[in-house]
Formats: structure tokens, C-alpha cells, sequence
């Protein structure tokens, strides 16, 4: 994925997925701050910020501050289709899945759980940090 700085026009070619991306979602309040969410099960969570290179040339840096390493559901990989930053909490965002479920993660609190080494962590339903949303379906039928 390529993020470009709208100020200066300074941009980076970040790579860590390994299939087609499937969303990018910047904070609503901390432009520094994005999630990419790929068909190969993998969400992860980006700072982005301007920094200097050892030539003083001004580039977009970026950084891995966690992800999710991809997980199974009956012999399918798992992968997240859609993300929504909480509109008042940046630490808190809404996911879906390939297989229609919605997790609230925390991503504070998850990021306390993960290796300061390896910044990466299986997904499961049932860690500290994420809620499983359980959603019902109404059907209006027009008159």
C-alpha cells in the first residue's frame, strides 16, 4: 500500500500484507494512526508520521505497533473485511469478518498483551480486549 502525505506530497510504499488489501482506515482525530485490514487474515495497526532520513531528506516513516497473524474457522482462513473507528475513542474500533461476525477490539489493551519483540498475536474471539458483537436481523418488507 503507498500512503502520500496531502502537505508535501511525500510518500511511502509500506509492505507487510501478503494478499489484496482489503481495507485502510485512518483515526478520525490522529491522521498518524491507521489499521489495513487483507485477505490474508492479517490486521495491523500503523503509525505514519513525516520523519528525517540520514541525508536530512524528509520521507513518510511508518511502523507496525501491532497485528493479528491470520486464524482459522473451519479450515478457512479468517479474514477481515471491514474496520470503523469508534467516533468518540481511537483506541476502540469495529471489525467484520469474511465469516459475518463484528468484534469490538480494544486496541490499547490488546497491545499490552503482545510481545514487545515480535509486536504480532494469534486472533481469538476470546482474548482480553475484544467483544464479540452479537447482531440480529430484521427484515421490513414493503407494503
Amino acid at each position: 500500500m503507498r500512503v502520500i502525505n496531502k502537505y508535501n506530497a511525500k510518500r511511502a510504499l509500506i509492505k507487510a500484507h501478503k494478499q489484496g488489501i482489503t481495507e485502510i482506515k485512518f483515526a478520525r482525530d490522529d491522521v498518524n494512526l491507521l489499521i489495513s485490514l487483507s485477505y490474508d487474515g492479517r490486521l495491523i495497526v500503523w503509525g505514519v508520521a513525516d520523519k528525517k532520513t540520514e541525508e536530512n531528506e524528509e520521507v513518510v516513516g511508518y511502523s507496525v505497533y501491532f497485528y493479528f497473524k491470520p486464524s482459522s474457522v473451519q479450515n478457512t482462513t479468517r479474514y477481515f473485511k471491514n474496520v470503523q473507528w469508534h467516533p468518540t475513542n481511537e483506541t476502540i474500533v469495529l471489525v467484520s469478518t469474511n465469516f459475518n461476525e463484528l468484534f469490538l477490539i480494544n486496541l490499547q489493551r490488546v497491545r499490552e498483551t503482545c510481545t514487545s519483540e515480535t509486536k504480532s498475536m494469534n486472533f481469538s474471539p476470546d482474548m482480553d480486549g475484544i467483544i464479540t458483537v452479537q447482531v440480529l436481523y430484521f427484515y421490513f418488507a414493503q407494503p
